[in-house]
């Protein structure tokens, strides 16, 4: 039996959260908080692929007909597939912003540098799969009606679906970092970490649309919902300089008041990535100071 999405994301959180409190409990040092001066900074920059399980769409619509007669309807898309859109092939061809994107910037703050905040921005993409026939239920003027919809493309009939945040579903989020050394060679220029990372924030996505042969102008939001998030990532690190991080991430982004040309819409995704970035590190004199074993 397949998890409901949203109960994996939980699950990581509370796991997260339990890790970061132990290690806080077993901890020795009494100013495992506290800020301390000069510590490490990291920058990364990587590509994604994004998993998503059927989704709900809900559309709060206004129109009229010739005779100027207003219309009030709500409905749901119920159990929607949709797929990302990674465009790895396109790595040297394109610019490198249009395949999914993420970058991390990241400070260790603490005295033996294993905690840390982390500000993240993922460019995931999603994309509502076309030529699929989905429940559609809801209320006009109070009526309400229950049906199958037929989602095709563009140029395959008078009445086309697409719904997509193809420019960027765009996760911001602001996480708390936990380190764990896992191997260090004995020279000190190869170390190999776990990191355990939970927050959340915003979402700026990127809106277009045509709703039954309905045009949106496509549009950033600048906050168009908020998301929590937890990933778990391997770091292998050379020469304390450059490091190679592989992670895997659980999201669960809430999306509303997205603007479709005559009313709005809203959507809760749930997605799993993985994730694959090259980074740069700043250690601090603090971070030269710290001994083999402090780490």
């Amino acid at each position: 039996m397949k998890l409901n999405s949203k109960i994996v994301v939980f699950l990581l959180l509370i796991i997260s959260a339990k890790s970061f409190a132990q290690t806080i409990e077993s901890s020795p040092n009494n100013n495992y908080w506290k800020y301390q001066k000069k510590g490490n900074w990291y920058f990364s920059w990587g590509y994604s692929h994004w998993n998503y399980p059927k989704t709900d769409l809900h559309f709060d619509v206004n129109s009229s007909d010739a005779n100027s007669k207003s219309d009030h309807t709500e409905y749901v898309l119920k159990a929607c597939t949709a797929h990302d859109s990674p465009f790895i092939g396109k790595l040297f061809v394109e610019p490198i912003t249009v395949p999914q994107f993420c970058v991390r910037v990241g400070y260790f703050f603490n005295a033996d540098q294993t905690l840390g905040i982390e500000l993240t921005y993922d460019h995931a993409k999603f994309v509502v799969n076309t030529d699929q026939y989905v429940e559609m239920k809801g209320t006009t003027n109070g009526v309400a009606f229950d049906s199958i919809a037929h989602l095709y493309d563009e140029g395959h009939g008078t009445q086309p679906f697409v719904f997509k945040l193809n420019n960027g579903a765009n996760f911001f989020e602001l996480n708390l970092v936990k380190k764990f050394t896992l191997f260090q060679s004995k020279n000190g220029k190869f170390k190999f970490f776990y990191l355990l990372k939970a927050g959340g924030g915003w979402n700026t996505p990127h809106v277009e649309n045509d709703i039954f042969g309905v045009k949106n102008n496509p549009h950033f939001q600048a906050v168009g919902g908020w998301n929590v998030g937890a990933e778990g990532a391997i770091r292998l690190l050379f020469l304390n300089r450059v490091y190679l991080e592989f992670g895997q991430k659980a999201v669960f982004a809430a999306y509303y008041k997205l603007r479709i040309a005559n009313g709005l819409a809203s959507v809760h995704v749930a997605t799993y990535g993985n994730i694959l970035s090259l980074g740069i590190n700043f250690p601090g004199k603090r971070n030269k100071e710290t001994s083999i074993n402090a780490q």
